[in-house]
């Protein structure tokens, strides 16, 4: 009887621990980060990671980014209706971009960052936060990756 008992804990410990794993995998939040940014060019495309099981459509994304602690700005906003599966990644491109004082940028071997955006999404909404740091693309003089 009390080897049944020890058997029934132990399994249910087990289980417990898997169902817990996903449920916080489920709450994890998306990532986004430049993975290229071209001054000379005005574009920039953002690696978009999305980390979760439930499938959803990213309507719009709207974007604040700062760069070197606020000498240069850049907002952005694109409606995409782009369908997420379970740990999608899309890189999302902007053209044609108007950087604030982008002339400070100009010359830098890297450029620090910090991007605020708002994902509206068909179910529900999301805000990511993240800071970084770009580099110059060897043999470039206006390419950051």
């Amino acid at each position: 009887m009390s080897g049944a008992l020890v058997s029934i804990l132990g399994l249910s410990a087990c289980g417990g621990g898997n169902y817990s794993r996903i449920n916080e995998k489920q709450r994890t939040t998306s990532d986004i980060k430049i993975s290229h940014l071209d001054i000379a060019n005005q574009s920039i495309e953002l690696r978009f990671e999305y980390r979760t099981y439930l499938e959803k459509t990213l309507e719009d994304i709207k974007c604040d980014i700062d760069f070197n602690n606020g000498s240069s700005k850049l907002s952005l906003n694109q409606t995409s209706g782009i369908k997420l599966d379970a740990f999608s990644t899309e890189i999302l491109d902007f053209n044609q971009v108007t950087i604030n004082n982008a002339k400070a940028l100009n010359g830098l071997q890297t450029i620090n960052y910090s991007l605020s955006c708002y994902l509206n999404y068909d179910k529900g909404t999301e805000d990511v936060y993240e800071r970084s740091v770009l580099h110059l693309t060897p043999g470039s003089q206006f390419s950051y990756r």
